[in-house]
């Protein structure tokens, strides 16, 4: 979380807070003006009584908890302020609603596991009980999954990693040999182990790992198989607050990045962020996300400023979910204030607010913008950290440290790490046709911008609020279309290799936002220029071939090319040209290795590149367009 996330969660409590003092509220407690005054210092003793809760605990925030466990406990367990208490034994816990008698308002915070391996540490999932909510446990202490402290398991043979024990999920990394994983949890077939890389949840085949006595000792996971209150039952006071600052809600937070698994009433719901969840009258129950997104089982998309209804059935399950809508704005400021509760806890929520370093892998396509935006964390010190003196420079493979992740992304100011480019950056989107519920006006694309990475990398853009889908074009600098996809998400995987998109090095790309299948907003297309390959590597023992382009005068252009590869026996000099076309140039032949050509009649000129046959050899030629 950022700097300025920070402080404007920080900001949204006070806020929130002052609107206690401000606002309105019918009955007792108004007119006494105890209710602002308690919920302020409720939320105020939170560092305080939780701050730094420890995986699979919970915490006694404010007055009044109530709690049973499946264990006898001694007197006086868990009944006070600061409290804590296992989530294994844990079988309930209930906070009371305001009462201005008193002057009590129940506020308890669990910090659970869930799906999240041993392997991310201070990665977990945060509850927030506030006011009239009860939480029930649906994960019996005797079968419920424990990960075991992770072990050491080095790798014997190249591997990929994949997001879940099976060979056609998606493959989040490479590992080569030698490299030594941690891993926490074997498949219940045990050809998978469990392990993380670069802070997401990973599977490796056993087959790549050096065999081991401790490989023998992890724990079994598997589908069905639950960690403490992963599985949970949950109710909400659905008569009138006694103000209308303390509505009882149950707040849900999962790390950042990550996709946690989680059974609510009987329902498997995926969640990514924050999301709130309220009873409502006639046995029903509602789901808001506050941030990112959520995933029913039945493939229902919940996004950021969404509300979707389940229905209860006798046994409290929820047996059938409504359509997506939009929150009301009601709902929109009940979840702005528990993001602001969350602040009050103790900043950063998405970890476990130590500035303990973690190291990074590189992967294909990445640089160190990217990085530092996984990591929330700054460029700058990372480059520091590992003695960077070229920022561009990182490879495959490379083992980098991150310092402190989680205290607020900070670019370096390089056009080329794929940041935003100097103002004025890309405008917003066009609207292709005005629908309800549909803002295009932020609708742009934000990396990459002024370099494209060669290999693989995420491209972003600002999300157009209210689009059900996104559809990204990418194309070669005379338009043609070579690659594209369609996503749910603010992002799309692109493979930006020669194999994938061509042998050029200009390319240009735009995201559509579409409703009901058409398409409703447009971002501005950016034009790009993609790096070299970065495994092309000069022949050893002699000079790298290079190659350069420049305009001797006007329409006539002048290619140079030096140290042509041993053995190949001819170069080819492609360019397009404004008036005659793409694919402009010829092939000549070698010897001699080192040359001009010379190119009369051309108009402006892009995508050039030089390439030495017949090893294939490419050199893309810079600058974009020389002019001419």
């Amino acid at each position: 979380m950022s700097f300025m996330q920070k402080h404007h969660f920080l900001l949204l409590g006070v806020i929130w807070l002052l609107g206690f003092v401000i606002a309105p509220a019918p009955g007792h407690a108004q007119e006494n003006g105890t209710c602002p005054a308690v919920v302020e210092q409720a939320l105020n003793a939170l560092t305080t009584n939780c701050g730094g809760l420890e995986r699979n605990t919970a915490c006694y925030g404010y007055n009044l908890v109530n709690a049973t466990f499946s264990d006898p406990q001694p007197e006086g367990f868990f009944s006070q302020p600061s409290d804590i208490a296992s989530i294994v034994s844990l079988q309930s816990i209930e906070t009371t609603p305001f009462n201005p008698d008193d002057n009590t308002w129940g506020v308890a915070v669990m910090n659970l596991q869930a799906n999240v391996p041993n392997t991310l540490p201070g990665q977990s999932v945060l509850f927030m009980l506030v006011g009239d909510t009860q939480v029930e446990n649906a994960v019996a202490p005797d079968e419920a999954f424990l990960p075991s402290e992770p072990v050491e398991a080095t790798v014997m043979n190249p591997a990929e990693l994949h997001t879940a024990p099976d060979l056609t999920s998606r493959v989040v990394a490479e590992v080569e040999p030698d490299v030594t994983l941690l891993v926490d949890a074997v498949s219940a077939d045990g050809r998978w182990y469990r392990t993380a890389m670069n802070g997401v949840t990973a599977w490796i085949g056993s087959g790549a790992l050096i065999p081991s006595p401790t490989l023998e000792t992890l724990p079994i996971y598997d589908e069905g198989i639950y960690t403490p209150m992963q599985a949970f039952y949950f109710n909400t006071g659905i008569g009138r607050p006694a103000c209308n600052e303390a509505e009882p809600v149950l707040a849900i937070q999962s790390p950042e990045g990550i996709t946690v698994n989680l059974t609510v009433n009987g329902a498997e719901i995926h969640v990514g962020s924050l999301i709130n969840l309220q009873t409502l009258p006639e046995n029903q129950m509602r789901l808001t996300v506050v941030e990112g997104r959520v995933e029913t089982a039945d493939g229902r998309l919940i996004r950021t400023g969404q509300t979707i209804v389940g229905a209860f059935d006798e046994n409290n399950n929820i047996t059938a979910w409504s359509q997506v809508r939009d929150a009301t704005e009601k709902e929109l400021a009940t979840g702005e204030r528990t993001r602001a509760a969350f602040a009050r806890l103790g900043g950063d929520i998405s970890s476990d607010g130590t500035c303990e370093p973690v190291v990074h892998t590189v992967q294909d396509g990445e640089n160190l913008f990217r990085i530092a935006l996984r990591y929330n964390t700054s460029a700058p010190e990372i480059a520091s950290a590992n003695g960077l003196e070229n920022t561009r420079r990182i490879y495959r493979g490379q083992q980098l440290v991150i310092p402190c992740p989680g205290s607020g992304f900070v670019n370096i100011p390089d056009a080329g790490l794929g940041a935003a480019p100097p103002a004025p950056g890309p405008t917003g989107g066009q609207t292709v046709q005005n629908v309800a519920g549909i803002d295009c006006t932020n609708f742009r694309p934000t990396s990459p911008l002024q370099g494209m990475p060669y290999g693989e990398l995420y491209f972003y853009w600002d999300p157009a609020p209210g689009a059900e889908l996104y559809r990204v074009h990418i194309y070669t600098g005379n338009g043609d279309r070579v690659a594209g996809g369609e996503t749910t998400e603010t992002r799309l995987y692109v493979r930006t290799t020669e194999e994938a998109i061509g042998q050029l090095n200009i390319y240009s790309w735009e995201v559509e936002a579409l409703r009901g299948g058409e398409v409703v907003c447009r971002t501005e297309r950016v034009t790009v220029q993609r790096d070299p390959n970065p495994n092309q590597q000069p022949v050893a023992g002699g000079p790298p071939f290079t190659a350069s382009w420049t305009c001797i005068s006007t329409g006539t252009l002048q290619v140079t090319y030096s140290n042509v590869p041993p053995g190949d026996t001819a170069v080819e000099i492609k360019f397009d040209d404004s008036m005659a076309g793409p694919n402009q140039g010829g092939t000549f032949s070698v010897p001699p290795t080192s040359a001009s050509q010379i190119f009369g009649g051309v108009f402006t000129v892009s995508n050039g590149r030089v390439k030495s046959l017949p090893s294939g050899t490419l050199i893309n030629l810079s600058p974009a367009s020389p002019g001419c």
